[in-house]
């Protein structure tokens, strides 16, 4: 009888000791939950910016693969540009190696005319056709001068000036009036259809028999005319040129 007893006492400590033991275990896991739930917490937190930081990546790549292909295609445009601009280039700086024989026709011209020749023509109550329309073309062409090329205005404005041959040598002719040029050639036009002869040597060698100073004058107007046709088609590819060349920088 006091085996069983004992046999059962014991029973009952190893009883206590396993329902100790699993309580133990319970808050053991309970804590662990805990741990596990803060630690499940902090990685799905991390997983967010993880796909965050992916997101943020892959944007990224795409706006850069964007702006490589823009890139690509602007260098394709500038690269083509800078074969149109070289051309342009060129035909601006040809036109301007023609115009440079008709310039210097035009300066060597004035060698025909002084002072005393101009203040001949300038006492000239009533002068020839000839003169007269010469001088109006230089008139249109000369600085400071107005639309009337009447005779009495030639003078004041034209052969009255003191300082005609050196502001004749100076001539810059990218300053000159469109409108001013117009009716220069239109006198031009005008003063071949009256003499009934062609344009060149023959027509120079007519206006110089009338006076050698008039010729003079006829040559540096001429010649200045034909330097304005060439300067009104260069000035366009000069400045389409220049503005591609600020494009591209």
């Amino acid at each position: 009888m006091g085996t069983k007893r004992k046999d059962c006492d014991n029973s009952v400590r190893r009883l206590e000791g396993g329902l100790t033991t699993l309580a133990l275990a319970q808050k053991d896991t309970e804590a662990l939950s805990i741990v596990l739930e803060t630690k499940n917490k902090e990685i799905g937190e991390k997983q967010v910016d993880v796909t965050e930081i992916i997101r943020d990546i892959t944007e990224k790549s795409k706006v850069a693969a964007v702006q490589q292909k823009a890139a690509a295609e602007k260098k394709e445009a500038l690269d083509k540009q800078a074969i149109v601009i070289a051309k342009e280039d060129a035909i601006a700086t040809k036109a301007l190696e023609e115009a440079i024989p008709a310039l210097t026709a035009a300066k060597e011209a004035l060698n025909d005319i002084d002072q005393k020749s101009l203040t001949e023509i300038k006492a000239l109550a009533s002068p020839p056709a000839v003169i007269e329309a010469v001088c109006g073309i230089a008139y249109f062409l000369y600085p400071k001068t107005g639309s009337d090329a009447s005779w009495s205005n030639i003078k004041i404005g034209l052969l009255g000036d003191m300082r005609l041959l050196n502001n004749l040598k100076e001539y810059e002719v990218s300053k000159t009036k469109a409108d001013g040029a117009s009716r220069a050639k239109k006198k031009y036009n005008q003063l071949v259809k009256d003499l009934g002869v062609g344009e060149g040597e023959e027509l120079q060698k007519l206006i110089t028999s009338k006076s050698f100073a008039t010729g003079g004058m006829f040559k540096w107007a001429n010649s200045t005319l034909k330097c304005y046709d060439i300067y009104k088609n260069v000035e366009p590819l000069k400045k389409k040129a220049e503005k591609m060349k600020q494009e591209k920088e």
